[in-house]
């Protein structure tokens, strides 16, 4: 569940919560990234967290959960949630391919 609540403020954190995400990861100009904030329904996980995707290119996609919300997480976060995952994060579901 994404939630719109906060306006502008939360609107500021998202571009800020990207140009870390760009900043850590050394991405180029043309990289896109997307924030969400879901709710979260694995055992033992906080009601909130955080989902940075990363599109580089096509096949180059990466995604990673961070078990904070959104108005709690820190440019540390990031950083330690992509040295934890080897390669840079979790592989986004690859596109059905059409045979």
């Amino acid at each position: 569940m994404l939630s719109f609540d906060g306006g502008p403020k939360r609107a500021d954190l998202v571009r800020q919560i990207k140009r870390w995400a760009a900043e850590v990861l050394g991405l180029p100009p043309d990289a896109s990234i997307l924030v969400s904030e879901l709710t979260c329904t694995e055992p033992g996980c906080p009601p909130l967290e955080t989902v940075v995707a990363v599109l580089r290119g096509p096949g180059d996609q990466q995604q990673f959960k961070i078990h904070r919300p959104l108005l709690e997480l820190t440019r540390q976060d990031l950083v330690e949630a992509f040295e934890l995952h080897p390669g840079h994060g979790h592989p986004a579901e690859p596109p059905a391919s059409a045979e």
